[in-house]
């Protein structure tokens, strides 16, 4: 099966390039698939989400790459993040880095031009070519040792933490659960780029300490990562924030692509797709984790045991288990 193209009804001479060195030399097989945004200037591609609309059994399964262009700085990272929420629940996965974006006058481009020391255009075809090279790549496999990362204060209370628990009686594989609550994490120092990448020649932070030699050591050597995320103000809380920022020092010795990430979110009201974003953003598009189908599981649960009044909660959680064991060994 060739590589199928969904590409905006907005002529856009810029994304045709990009589609154009995306494809290039490459060779895809099975279910693979690209789609070329083009925002207009409220940040929106109508033309997409009318495909959705259209074909209400599309993209349920497959694995998906993103070329995105915008005539001003803002918007490629919302759309990207947005439209791959919307296909991953659908059944769509997709390889680490799987967004390409284009803004005004390519000021993204400003670093990946001065690296390969040729002008902002051609930095990003690079990209798009590159891109086009991992999905074509990419095939699905499971991954030893998964690593479960938790915040939770009170994880006797925390309907989060019952979330997993009820996950847990489904799952038939082993994994270590950290609780960094009290690991005395810190936020990422911002050291520049010279003195992250020393430490990350010796396997070491800025900072040290209990993170440094245990859970990034752990995360280093997991196949895949499932976050317990309570919705914190429609966001990840400052503990699980810092451990993406604390990346830094692993990812300059090359990016995720051979790591999934999972999660649970649980939101008191509602939000749980802001997290699922944010999550979206920082692990996938960022560092380059691969997002699995149907990445994450949510609930709506605000006081103390509530989430077991949940009616759904068993078809819930044994779906979510299923989905996570086809990674998993």
């Amino acid at each position: 099966m060739s590589l199928q193209v969904v590409r905006s009804n907005r002529p856009d001479r810029l994304l045709d390039q990009m589609l154009e060195h995306f494809q290039a030399d490459h060779s895809f097989e099975g279910e693979k698939v690209v789609f070329g945004l083009s925002l207009d200037e409220y940040g929106r591609d109508d033309h997409i989400y009318q495909r959705l609309k259209d074909d209400p059994e599309a993209f349920r399964s497959g694995v998906g790459s993103v070329l995105i262009t915008s005539s001003s700085d803002l918007y490629t990272k919302e759309a990207a993040k947005e439209i791959i929420h919307l296909l991953n629940g659908r059944g769509m996965e997709f390889p680490g880095h799987s967004v390409i974006e284009a803004i005004q006058d390519l000021k993204n481009m400003r670093k990946w031009a001065r690296n390969l020391e040729t002008d902002r255009l051609s930095a990003l075809l690079a990209q798009a070519r590159q891109a086009g090279q991992r999905l074509a790549a990419y095939t699905p496999t499971k991954v030893k040792k998964l690593l479960v990362l938790h915040a939770n204060s009170r994880p006797d209370r925390s309907n989060t933490m019952q979330l997993f628990r009820e996950v847990e009686h489904h799952l038939k594989i082993d994994y270590l659960a950290i609780e960094i609550l009290d690991e005395h994490i810190r936020d990422c120092a911002g050291c520049s780029y010279k003195t992250c990448g020393y430490y990350s020649s010796i396997q070491s932070c800025h900072f040290g300490g209990l993170f440094t030699d245990r859970i990034l050591q752990q995360i280093d050597q997991a196949g895949a990562l499932l976050l317990l995320a309570p919705n914190y103000n429609d966001a990840l809380s400052a503990k699980m924030m810092a451990v993406v920022n604390r990346l830094s020092v692993l990812y300059r010795r090359g990016p995720f692509y051979d790591k999934y990430v999972f999660a649970l979110v649980v939101s008191g009201n509602s939000g749980s797709d802001s997290v699922a974003r944010q999550i979206i953003g920082a692990y996938h598009i960022n560092k380059g984790f691969r997002l699995p189908a149907r990445f994450y599981q949510q609930a709506i649960a605000n006081d103390p045991g509530e989430i077991l009044q949940d009616r759904s909660l068993q078809t819930k959680t044994g779906q979510f288990a299923r989905d996570l064991m086809r990674y998993i060994e």
